[in-house]
């Protein structure tokens, strides 16, 4: 856990990378239950609305990279 936090907290990465709408978003904090995100673009405004804090939980298959 302490090595994801030292690699993504505090940058943009992609959430979901290969799904059908871009989401890119700032890491706030890691923790053993998932990730809370700020969201800074999306493609996706309904589920994703730009300035708005999300927490996706390691259980929905939860997955993102770094933003380029």
């Amino acid at each position: 856990m302490d090595f994801m936090r030292a690699q993504f907290v505090g940058k943009d990465v992609q959430v979901y990378p290969n799904d059908t709408y871009k989401k890119i978003a700032k890491v706030i904090d890691i923790n053993p239950a998932g990730v809370t995100f700020l969201v800074t673009e999306s493609e996706d405004s309904k589920g994703w609305p730009v300035n708005s804090i999300k927490f996706v939980a390691f259980s929905a298959s939860l997955n993102f990279t770094l933003a380029q």
